[in-house]
């Protein structure tokens, strides 16, 4: 489409907004799953007034977000460069629906991605996104939409099919080129895709429009972000692939539930992260386990930095019960055993988590649990071999120090029974320390003035969580954000993230970082687990501080740009072979140097140069040759062995970059080994210098 007629589509679009303001597509049931955010400017306008708001306006915190969106836009320009590279040579990426990522936010009014159950012998879900822009974005928004049409239109694996329609109209629909003996499109692939552009709305999705669902008139939006799972669509996938549910659905009591939705909104200064189930029934399995315990939270004070503690009641009636399903075991606990297990315990129990001891990093693990019948734990106890435990003293209370298999020093799972309650650390030094801190009273971690979270429903009594926000971040910053630079350093040099230096400093960010707490609360067949907090709940918190350095880090190699480079890769390597054939025939022995095969222009300067690569090596050229020319392969003239499920291959050439699968390869045989697990994801250094 010309510059000029785009420009007069994209008028007749803006023209059209009045008339068709408030439409959405509703998708066919039963959806399975569906990803939404309403009133995006609502939100954003709503954030700026809150913590969480402030925390972003910093400096450190706005300069790690600017460094982060300038290095993904980067990212997704070599990724383009990628996918034109492979175009060119006749390689085609899979077509997908886009996600919220292709647009962004900027300029969105509202975006909802849902997942259909499949009809008929299909064995995947149907997908359909749906995005509605601001009327000022429209335009602009407009240019993202005709690129990923552009995917379509140039892709021999899609042919036009001009009588799909849309509410009577015509809209840019595709289907699926057979392939094959039998030329048929398989189940497990996609027989269609359509888009449509309609004013104040953008549409994507599989198969057909009639098939995933219709236009109807957008509800009054809420003003939030929310994940929703049905059950029923799920059970109707499974079954269509002749099936049920899996056997571990049925032990943590999934086949109880409707449906399971997390939401995120904003409530006062702070983010409220909720997490609801709505059953069909009572709870059952692992579900009943976990909410209808009776027993009263045991007292827990935590030493040192705590970071988390979840004191909750158990039904441990319906947790030995279940617990063979969850481990795949056929065989129930024997019954005087769960005799033993029911009678010993109450069911009350707390869960605590602190920052490590001084120069450690393994999180110290503190757990209570009240005693109903000490007889009973003493039994219990005393089945621990006398081989793997040891009698110590701390705090005039006598304690036992077990030895279990290979763990490192750092975890002796140490125990005691003090004052009516059973605890157990994961090290003796934490023992002593929980012990000392014991006299000194307290109920529980102590968290200040955090509110609670507020909502519909009766609030349980037998559920309590605790997080610090700021010491969470405080640890992750000065003692595993490190050990994960190290480690990412070797695994994926080229990773688009944030490095530790480029974070803000804990200092910066504790005094609004603050304090959270989650309760559980009630309403007839639905329980919704409400945390709230300048970050949301501990996963929110655990997401935001990981997002920059990690998250981005794994979440940005997607599997489509790795299988178009090992796909370019392997069409490089196939073309050189002939030359490096042609070189040993000839000579007897293959070329001291990579340079060689490039003097007098017996390779392109491009040969084996991936696009974007940026670890690609200088090639050493023969004296008086001027040019600069890159590699993207390591050349081993004497080869590298490998051993791939049994079979050798003596290496030639291997691809720079590590690869999760299907690293690039040529061996002096000319065959290109399928390389994956270690030998594809190692440094290339492990093959030799």
């Amino acid at each position: 489409m010309s510059k000029r007629c785009l420009a007069l589509h994209i008028s007749l679009v803006l023209a059209g907004q009045v008339c068709a303001q408030g439409r959405t597509f509703v998708p066919k049931q039963p959806l399975m799953a569906e990803f939404r955010v309403e009133d995006v400017p609502g939100l954003l306008s709503g954030a700026q007034q809150t913590t969480l708001g402030r925390l972003a306006a910093l400096p450190e915190a706005r300069s790690a977000y600017d460094l982060a969106v300038q290095r993904l836009e980067a990212k997704q320009q070599r990724d383009r460069l990628v996918r034109e590279a492979a175009a060119a040579l006749g390689i085609h990426a899979r077509v997908d629906v886009p996600t919220p990522a292709d647009f962004g936010l900027l300029g969105v009014q509202s975006f909802r991605l849902s997942a259909i159950a499949p009809e008929g012998p299909a064995r995947v879900p149907m997908r359909v996104f749906a995005i509605a822009p601001t009327q000022r974005a429209e335009g602009r928004l407009a240019l993202v939409y005709e690129r990923l049409l552009a995917r379509l239109e140039g892709n021999p694996r899609w042919q036009p099919a001009d009588s799909v329609r849309l509410d009577g109209g015509p809209i840019n629909a595709y289907r699926a080129v057979p392939t094959g003996e039998n030329q048929q499109v398989s189940p497990f692939e996609y027989q269609g895709a359509w888009q449509a552009r309609l004013p104040g709305l953008f549409l994507f999705g599989d198969e057909t429009p009639d098939q995933c669902g219709a236009l109807q008139a957008a509800g009054t939006p809420r003003r939030d972000v929310a994940l929703t799972m049905h059950m029923a669509g799920y059970l109707k996938m499974f079954q269509g692939q002749g099936g049920s549910l899996p056997p571990e659905f049925t032990a943590l009591g999934f086949d109880a539930l409707k449906t399971f939705e997390w939401r995120v909104s904003l409530q006062g200064e702070d983010v409220l992260d909720e997490h609801s189930i709505e059953l069909d029934g009572d709870p059952r399995a692992l579900m009943a386990t976990l909410l209808q315990g009776t027993a009263k939270l045991p007292p827990q004070a935590l030493p040192g930095d705590a970071l988390f503690q979840l004191r909750c009641a158990l039904d441990l009636r319906a947790l030995w019960g279940t617990l063979p399903g969850l481990m795949g075991q056929k065989e129930q606990i024997p019954a005087e055993l769960q005799r033993g297990l029911e009678s010993a315990l109450t069911g009350g129990i707390a869960i605590g988590v602190t920052a490590p001891a001084k120069g450690g990093v393994i999180p110290r693990l503190f757990v209570t649990a009240e005693i109903a019948d000490p007889a009973a734990v003493a039994q219990l106890l005393a089945q621990v071999p006398a081989e793997q435990k040891k009698q110590v003293t701390y705090e005039g209370v006598e304690c036992t120090v077990m030895t279990i298999g290979n763990l490192p020093p750092a975890l002796q799972p140490t125990f005691c029974v003090h004052e009516g309650l059973l605890h157990l650390t994961e090290s003796p030094r934490s023992m002593r320390t929980f012990l000392q801190t014991r006299k000194t009273g307290g109920e529980a971690m102590d968290i200040g003035a955090a509110p609670l979270p507020e909502g519909p429903g009766e609030v349980l009594p037998s559920f309590d969580l605790r997080f610090d926000c700021a010491a969470m971040y405080r640890a992750f910053y000065e003692l595993w954000l490190p050990l994960y630079e190290l480690q990412v350093a070797v695994t994926n040099p080229t990773a688009v993230r944030i490095t530790r230096d480029e974070m803000p400093e804990p200092a910066a960010l504790e005094p609004l970082l603050g304090k959270g707490r989650g309760i559980l609360r009630r309403e007839g067949k639905r329980y919704l687990l409400q945390q709230r907090s300048a970050l949301g709940g501990v996963e929110l918190a655990a997401l935001a501080m990981t997002a920059g350095p990690i998250v981005m880090a794994e979440a940005a190699s997607p599997n489509e740009r790795q299988n178009l480079l090992s796909q370019i890769g392997e069409k490089k390597l196939a073309e050189a072979w002939p030359i490096l054939s042609s070189y040993h025939t000839k000579n007897g022995h293959w070329p001291a140097t990579l340079g060689e095969l490039f003097q007098d222009r017996r390779l392109a300067d491009d040969a084996l140069l991936l696009p974007g690569d940026e670890l690609a090596e200088p090639v050493v050229l023969p004296a008086g040759d001027t040019r600069t020319i890159r590699s993207s392969f390591r050349y081993f003239p004497e080869t590298v062995v490998v051993n791939r499920g049994g079979q050798q291959s003596a290496l030639l050439l291997v691809s720079i970059q590590p690869a999760p699968y299907r690293r690039a390869a040529l061996a002096d045989s000319g065959e290109q080994p399928m390389l994956w697990g270690t030998v594809s994801s190692q440094p290339i250094d492990a093959f030799g210098k």
